[in-house]
């Protein structure tokens, strides 16, 4: 299979702590629910996908965080769709 590096910008507190880079991460997409809108349930969008880099965690001033992850060609459009509304969230896949 063929992977791409995908660079993804997520809030920091939506990272777990003690991430280290060449670790498994599971990535969900969460919508936060507006105006008495009807909460819809986080969905997994990528699972055990490898984290290549992560920066910006510690000292972000913008509460934002860069972070790379390698994922198969096929899924990037997928990844990519899932940063267009709502949030996502990066957990530690294992452990």
């Amino acid at each position: 299979m063929s992977a791409s590096a995908v660079p993804l910008s997520v809030r920091t507190v939506d990272i777990a702590k003690g991430l280290t880079i060449g670790e498994g991460v599971d990535i969900y997409w969460v919508q936060d629910s507006r105006n008495g809108e009807e909460a819809v349930d986080p969905i997994l969008i990528l699972g055990g996908v490898t984290l290549l880099t992560l920066e910006n965690t510690d000292n972000s001033f913008s509460g934002e965080a860069a972070l790379t992850i390698a994922v198969e060609a096929t899924q990037v459009l997928r990844v990519l769709s899932a940063t267009t509304q709502g949030r996502l969230v990066v957990i530690r896949a294992h452990v």
